[in-house]
């Protein structure tokens, strides 16, 4: 998955970031500067051993943070071992400087990175991470719906009560028997939970993390209901309880005594003054004196525990009965109310495993890529790996530009080309629905494509570029009145709730496919490991017109 090892990498940073932040310059751990410098030096060194990685680790902005964390690292490794040769106030004096001097030294570090020009932007996919939806300045990025940001029940669906308790795990680990693992979990959860909460495809990075702190407060809550059932006897047995009370009468009345000393001692009088901050000690010596409603608490929580866990197991297995279902095939009624499959895509692609050569090449929007590719076992123009920027938005002009002018394009990249028409089905996000999404796409490489002009209007009605574009046509050809026929194009199928539409492409160009097939058009490096291809000769004049997108 795009950014997967660099998720990695900067919460292993921000593990470390944190300790470091925790423990001070005074409890500096040497364990923990070997570890995380050795993680860093090895790990780099052999990413970029890796040819599709390369110097990235050090020219792209996602990847720096770890680098700032190992000059903070320094920092606090040269404040401990001066801590050693000052006295305390001179140390304190020492230490603010250093924080003064190390903050501007890092700024002054980023600003020369930045203006250097050898470290990238971040990422429109990172940027996702930081601004609204929509807003990154890549359109390509901005129209997937996988990008927006989650809405809150969606964290319920998913996780029932564990994101509630997530939290108090989260804040247990900070505040409660912290440890360097514990840490590490409360940190995985603050920064997952902030990431699925920008980004809905995010919040499976939140699975594990949600899991391990919400198991750290299961855990403490689970063993205190323990502790109360081993001593039940507490309040059972007569002579037991008997001991505890009295003890309890003893400790109470050793207290009062303090109070009535301190008291006379002039330092008593705000001791009868109820205080916010002294309501823990309150509560905890309350239940150390009244074991009879320690135990009633007890095993009220308990039976809370056992419903919402009960509640727990069903809502599991109903979510993984609705997510083993194929993801392609989707339940309708119908008129009279019986349930029927709509089976269109999975029909389709099989159209294309049964009745097409198996060197055919199947243009569509890139959205459909990988599942044309597994189950129609076809090649795909474009699929879900939309790092090529620029080859998305050839895809897009294809689709967008005139019929001839989009065909003199497609007859050199493909054989067939897949339409998605799921509105005729009354499921209105098809192709067309995306389009101006294409146009958009296709206008940040190509200039001559104006996204503007490519809408359909709320009565339903396309604009005069979108009805003359090639997708307009192959989506509505035989549906709409005012479509003429294809002339470079021949449909093939049509599924049987006309939720997809295939085309044949008249006229391919044979040169250029045997250009692709017999692997001339790939340029590898010295070790044959990385080969990315060419686009065949004859598109030269067409690629001459695109502009480099920028992030």
């Amino acid at each position: 998955a795009w950014g997967g090892y660099t998720f990695v990498l900067n919460m292993v940073g921000v593990h470390a970031a944190a300790q470091l932040f925790v423990n001070g310059a005074k409890n500096f751990s040497w364990n923990l500067y070997k570890a995380y410098a050795i993680f860093y030096f090895t790990g780099t060194a052999l990413a970029i051993r890796v040819p599709v990685v390369g110097w990235m680790p050090l020219q792209s902005m996602e990847q720096m943070g770890p680098v700032f964390v190992l000059v903070i690292a320094n920092l606090y490794a040269f404040v401990h071992v001066q801590s050693k040769k000052m006295g305390e106030r001179e140390f304190s004096i020492f230490r603010r400087r250093m924080v003064v001097y190390g903050v501007a030294g890092i700024f002054a570090l980023l600003i020369a990175i930045v203006q250097s020009g050898k470290v990238g932007p971040l990422s429109a996919r990172v940027r996702g991470l930081f601004v609204p939806h929509t807003r990154t300045g890549n359109p390509l990025v901005d129209s997937v719906a996988e990008h927006q940001a989650t809405q809150g029940d969606v964290y319920f669906k998913y996780f029932h009560f564990n994101i509630f308790t997530g939290a108090v795990g989260m804040v247990m680990c900070v505040f409660h028997k912290r440890s360097p693992a514990r840490l590490f979990v409360a940190a995985y959860f603050f920064v997952t939970m902030y990431f699925s909460s920008k980004m809905v495809r995010l919040v499976l990075l939140l699975g594990p993390a949600c899991a391990a702190a919400s198991a750290v407060a299961l855990a403490a809550l689970y063993e205190w209901i323990a502790d109360e059932a081993m001593t039940v006897m507490e309040v059972i047995d007569p002579e037991r309880k008997r001991a505890v009370e009295q003890a309890a009468a003893k400790a109470k009345e050793d207290g009062s005594r303090a109070a009535r000393r301190a008291e006379k001692k002039g330092f008593g009088k705000s001791t009868k003054q109820f205080r916010i901050s002294d309501t823990p000690a309150y509560m905890a010596k309350w239940f150390r004196e009244n074991p009879d409603a320690r135990k009633a608490i007890a095993a009220i929580v308990f039976a809370v525990c056992f419903s919402i866990g009960t509640s727990f197991l069903n809502r599991c297995w109903m979510m993984a009965k609705g997510m083993s279902e194929p993801s392609i095939m989707m339940r309708a009624r119908n008129r009279d109310g019986s349930i029927v499959m709509l089976d269109d895509f999975r029909e389709s692609y099989w159209w294309l495993r049964d009745n097409t050569p198996e060197d055919s090449r199947i243009m569509a929007w890139w959205d459909y890529g990988y599942q044309i590719n597994g189950l129609g076992n076809r090649t795909t123009v474009a699929d879900g790996n939309t790092w090529n920027h620029e080859h998305i938005a050839l895809l897009g002009k294809c689709l967008v530009s005139p019929e001839l002018e989009g065909h003199h394009i497609v007859r050199h990249l493909a054989d067939y080309v897949l339409v998605w028409t799921t509105r005729f089905a009354g499921i209105m996000g098809d192709d067309l629905a995306k389009a101006p999404h294409m146009a958009r796409i296709a206008g940040s490489v190509y200039k001559d494509v104006h996204p503007t002009d490519f809408y359909v209007d709320e009565m339903g009605r396309p604009s005069d570029y979108m009805r003359q574009s090639l997708l307009y046509r192959l989506h509505s050809y035989g549906k709409a009145t005012d479509v003429e026929p294809l002339e470079k194009y021949e449909e093939v199928f049509q599924s049987k709730n006309s939720m997809v539409r295939i085309w044949k492409v008249l006229e391919v160009d044979e040169e250029s496919k045997e250009y692709v097939r017999s692997g001339a058009n790939r340029r590898c490096d010295a070790g044959g490991w990385y080969c990315p291809g060419v686009y065949p000769e004859a598109l030269e004049d067409v690629l001459k017109g695109k502009v480099d997108y920028q992030q």
